[in-house]
């Protein structure tokens, strides 16, 4: 599966937003504390695993960048991402998601 696709499942799945690492953390299958039991049961979590060359940072920011997710502020200086209307209506289809995704973002 394509990895912008975890992305947007995840914060679909999940039903709230959470922050990128914590987002991050979940497609790895991370034993972070933040990581709750919720998080934990979704079927993304540790659906692949972290290798230095993984660049899912990058496309966490990609996607925000094309409106699929968005940040959002929360009390202080925290912030979490959720997913869009676009996202969710992309993310539903993954042959759709795979072809925005790979033609969009290799123009960065």
């Amino acid at each position: 599966m394509h990895r912008s696709y975890l992305i947007l499942k995840t914060l679909k799945d999940l039903d709230y937003g959470c922050g990128s690492n914590n987002l991050i953390g979940i497609i790895y299958g991370s034993k972070n504390k933040k990581i709750n039991d919720k998080m934990r049961k979704l079927k993304t979590f540790g659906i692949i695993k972290k290798h230095p060359d993984d660049n899912l940072s990058e496309i966490v920011r990609k996607i925000q960048y094309l409106g699929l997710i968005e940040e959002k502020k929360a009390s202080g200086f925290a912030t979490f991402l959720t997913i869009t209307e676009l996202g969710k209506q992309l993310g539903s289809t993954l042959a759709i998601t795979e072809i925005t995704i790979i033609n969009w973002t290799s123009w960065f």
